[in-house]
């Protein structure tokens, strides 16, 4: 059985993670002793591709990428958890476990 988006903004946001924008995805919980995801929004001023190459002094703090906790699909609202239970694999990407 294929998954299945829970939406079309869910689905777009995932497949749109490099660049420079809001994102949806999932990491592995590291605390849990069972395999169960952690659910994210993230977002990034710069290309993903870009992150490592940028060397510039500022006085004050600048956020170049961050992510927070969502429950709930922030486009359609669905229970992330329960939604994708057996298939949040599909919104992992391990390149994103260090954002934020």
């Amino acid at each position: 059985m294929k998954a299945k988006w829970c939406c079309e903004g869910m689905k777009h946001s995932y497949e749109d993670r490099k660049g420079r924008t809001i994102f949806a995805f999932a990491i592995e919980d590291p605390n849990s002793e069972k395999a169960s995801p952690l659910f994210w929004l993230g977002s990034r001023a710069v290309e993903q591709e870009h992150l490592g190459k940028i060397n510039f002094k500022s006085e004050f703090p600048v956020t170049m990428s961050t992510r927070v906790p969502i429950i709930y699909c922030p486009w359609c609202g669905v229970n992330l958890a329960k939604h994708y239970s057996k298939s949040y694999g599909m919104l992992v990407d391990s390149s994103l476990e260090t954002i934020g």
